[in-house]
């Protein structure tokens, strides 16, 4: 009938419309698990290093032309990470193979894996995944166990055996004492089936230092602290004098917590200079522009003017009536830093009073004087020896914090306690057992091993909630005996939309990664996307107009031969009735 005729017709359409078909098993998607981790930054006999040779194995892969299947990326450097999504677009992910590195961590290929398996059944069982290791990892029976499990997992072996020697941590710090020694924080893993000695050596400028011999057991790990009594710093007394001659002044910038702030110091010190510390680097400007302000002393305001208080004042100068005090005859123009709280202002919204934390302790900063070319007239107010003895209590540093201090860093919704402990000599507290205990504003505890990550370091990390309050307490013991106990007060705001800072580019390729997009494509790139998908496009839609106009015609031909071809009824006498 026209009506199956009509069915029929339309269902070749569709099924031209959306074809299918089961892939080859070269056409298969490609999962590849990628080890960065520290391990394979190990060289073997031939001089060529384990993530070089990996790197070169799967660029070949990506660049293979005839090869135009999907293929995601994994490494397991510390964590499963996924470096690039499914994709064909084999040019853009050479560029990510490119910028691959080694990383500091042990391999977490037994989750990794775990992670491929899972993507791997979003794509079918076809899927292949590829796992490019050396294996020097921990859970490796689980690893090999779950590798045996899986068929579609190949291991391709990188490296002369499978196991090796890795060298996680190799961190170094000025000693405390205020020499030129330095300490050197090594944690070192055997990761091969046999005893091995290893040599790890210490170069300065290409000139070896000194050698640390271990003997490790298989799997055994090893954390030690060496202290190097030759390394030197560099020649700075020189270049200071040659600055002093040319009346040049020297400042310095600590960006991050690895800055050597004893070594800035002293050279800001004697340079005639200023010390500057930031945890980011893009507060360097403001601190350029801050420098250049004080080089030509314009920021001195010589203008009478009232303190006003913060509302925040109150628990710092309670009882102090400043609606009292005499006016302060000049004060110097600042600008108040991110971290900071403004206790007292200038009638022009300038800082007078505020403070900061540092460490456990806090530092307050008073632009006026209190030698009388500014404070005059305070010296004369009833109130002004109650004035200091508050603000100086309030900063005053606990005793039981004299030996450690904590510091907390902030990364959206991960949070960094770093606690740096001295013993009763005044040197660094190696070899302690710290943890991190955390409570939130509802009362709710956790805790954290902090393992130690240089000399005298231990850091911890864990997540934390945004618009929340936190108190973060740290217990370094050894021997049984605590020797630092400090804690933290710390807010996670999440008012970061006015801040002005660089893009967060770590956020925009996790973003790509996972989507499968573009990372700053080059105008190329972005005509060839937007050609294919407009490609994709132009023809779903002229199988649509297809699949409407077919269906139409028939439609038409029904109504023309069913309703419209019968012929009216016509009467004896030859008329239509």
């Amino acid at each position: 009938s026209m009506l199956l005729a009509t069915t029929i017709a339309t269902s070749l359409v569709l099924a031209s419309a959306r074809p299918t078909a089961k892939n080859n098993v070269d056409d298969a998607p490609l999962i590849v698990v990628f080890d960065n981790s520290a391990s394979m930054s190990a060289r073997d006999s031939n001089g060529t290093s384990r993530f070089e040779r990996a790197k070169s194995i799967l660029a070949k892969i990506v660049d293979n032309k005839s090869d135009a299947r999907e293929i995601l990326l994994l490494t397991t450097g510390g964590s499963p990470n996924v470096q690039r999504g499914f994709t064909r677009e084999h040019s853009a992910l050479r560029s990510v193979v490119d910028d691959l590195s080694p990383t500091r961590e042990p391999s977490a290929a037994l989750e990794t894996l775990r992670r491929a398996l899972f993507f791997q059944r979003s794509r079918g069982d076809d899927a292949r995944i590829l796992f490019l290791s050396d294996g020097a990892f921990d859970e490796r029976d689980d690893v090999l166990a779950l590798i045996r499990e899986n068929p579609t997992i190949c291991l391709y072996r990188i490296g002369e055996t499978l196991g090796n020697v890795a060298l996680f941590a190799c961190e170094p710090r000025r000693s405390p004492t205020g020499d030129q020694s330095f300490e050197t924080f090594v944690d070192v893993a055997n990761f091969s089936e046999k005893d091995v000695l290893v040599n790890v050596e210490f170069f300065l400028n290409g000139n070896l230092l000194d050698v640390l011999p271990l003997s490790l057991k298989p799997s055994e790990r090893v954390q030690k602290v060496v202290k190097n009594e030759s390394l030197d710093g560099g020649d700075y007394e020189k270049t200071l004098r040659r600055a002093s001659a040319g009346n040049v002044t020297v400042s310095t910038v600590g960006i991050g917590g690895d800055a050597d702030k004893f070594l800035l110091e002293k050279l800001a010190s004697e340079g005639s200079g200023r010390f500057f510390y930031c945890e980011d680097a893009s507060s360097v400007p403001q601190i350029f522009a801050r420098e250049t302000k004080l080089a030509d002393r314009s920021n001195f305001n010589e203008t009478p003017f009232l303190a006003l208080e913060e509302p925040c004042a109150a628990s710092i100068l309670s009882g102090v009536s400043l609606e009292y005090a005499p006016p302060l005859l000049g004060n110097v123009v600042v600008r108040a830093k991110p971290t900071s709280e403004t206790v007292l202002l200038t009638e022009s919204g300038d800082p007078l009073l505020t403070y900061w934390r540092y460490g456990l302790g806090k530092t307050a900063a008073f632009t006026s004087d209190v030698d009388g070319r500014w404070s005059a007239e305070w010296l004369d107010w009833d109130e002004f020896p109650q004035f200091w003895a508050q603000t100086i209590r309030f900063v005053a540093r606990s005793v039981n914090s004299d030996r450690a201090q904590a510091q907390v860093a902030l990364n959206d919704t991960r949070a960094r306690v770093t606690l740096d402990a001295r013993d009763r000599n005044e040197d660094y507290l190696n070899d302690a057992e710290a943890t991190v205990s955390v409570v939130d504003g509802q009362g709710r505890k956790r805790e954290f091993q902090a393992p130690q990550k240089a000399p005298g370091l231990y850091e911890a990390t864990f997540s934390v909630k945004l618009d929340e309050k936190y108190r973060a307490f740290v217990n370094a013991t050894k021997n049984g005996e605590s020797i630092a106990a400090v804690d933290r007060l710390f807010t996670v705001d999440q008012g970061r939309e006015s801040d002005v800072n660089p893009p967060n580019e770590a956020l925009l390729r996790e973003i790509v990664k996972h989507t499968g997009g573009l990372y700053d494509p080059t105008p190329q790139e972005l005509r060839a996307a937007f050609s294919d998908a407009q490609a994709r496009l132009d023809l779903s839609l002229r199988f649509f107009a297809l699949t409407v106009a077919l269906l139409a015609y028939v439609v038409d031909v029904y109504l023309r031969r069913g309703v419209f071809s019968k012929k009216p009824p016509i009467d004896k006498t030859g008329r239509v009735n």
